[in-house]
């Protein structure tokens, strides 16, 4: 990505945020990158939300009680990838 591409991308996140649309951004990305079979998409979009909604509630329950992010908070956001 270059960094006007990197920017353009920060922007659309931080609006898409903004407007309790970033789940549906994503999906959107997905579907664009798979191009699905039209018989497959609904599947496909209720597959992609369950994981997001796993991965927020696994989020919530990880997280130290703490206000600010920990060092162990931190360690274990960088091994969901």
């Amino acid at each position: 990505m270059t960094p006007e591409q990197q920017k353009i991308h920060d922007v659309l996140i931080k609006r898409a945020s903004d407007n309790g649309l970033i789940l549906e951004l994503g999906w959107l990305a997905c579907l664009d990158t798979m191009e699905p079979k039209a018989e497959y998409a609904n599947d496909l979009r209720l597959a992609f939300y369950a994981g997001a909604q796993h991965l927020f509630a696994s989020i919530m329950v990880f997280m130290d009680e703490d206000h600010e992010p920990t060092k162990r908070d931190m360690d274990r956001m960088t091994k969901l990838l």
